[in-house]
Parts: C-alpha cells; sequence; structure tokens
C-alpha cells in the first residue's frame, strides 16, 4: 500500500514555526493553495512559498492552475488543473 499526504492551504496560511514543524514532519508531496488571483493582500507570502519548494513538495495554486481536481483509488492519485 502506498501512502501519500496532500495537504490543502488556504490563503489565510503562513508558515510560522509551529506550522513549518507540522509540514515538515508530514512531508507533503503536494500542496494545494486555494488563493484569488490578484488578491490585495498579497496571499500566498513568498516565504510560504520558499519553505514549500525547499520540502521538495509541488505546490499548486488555484490563483494559477485553476480549477484542482484530485482522484483517488484509495492507493494512487492524479491530479488535474
Amino acid at each position: 500500500m502506498r501512502i501519500f499526504c496532500l495537504t490543502l492551504l488556504s490563503i489565510y496560511f503562513k508558515l510560522n514555526n509551529l506550522s513549518y514543524n507540522y509540514i515538515a514532519a508530514v512531508k507533503p508531496k503536494v500542496a494545494v493553495i486555494s488563493v484569488g488571483q490578484g488578491n490585495s493582500y498579497g496571499h500566498p507570502h513568498q516565504e510560504t512559498l520558499d519553505k514549500l519548494a525547499g520540502m521538495g513538495g509541488v505546490v499548486y495554486r488555484t490563483d494559477l492552475n485553476g480549477n484542482i481536481i484530485i482522484t483517488t483509488d484509495g492507493i494512487n492519485y492524479s491530479m488535474t488543473t
């Protein structure tokens, strides 16, 4: 059986020490950030993107990728944007 971790991050998510430790512990292969294009808050923060990139996972963003569809059979998964 293959186990994977998918993490959905809200636009308010900021990697502080507590959340960074959590993300570092679960080591998600995929992070999905739900954020509106051109939002006035500047989300997601570059620091958050840099830390996620440093963990080696793939980051999908709704502002850049549009709808993100995740399909699984319980063992494998696929992403469609």
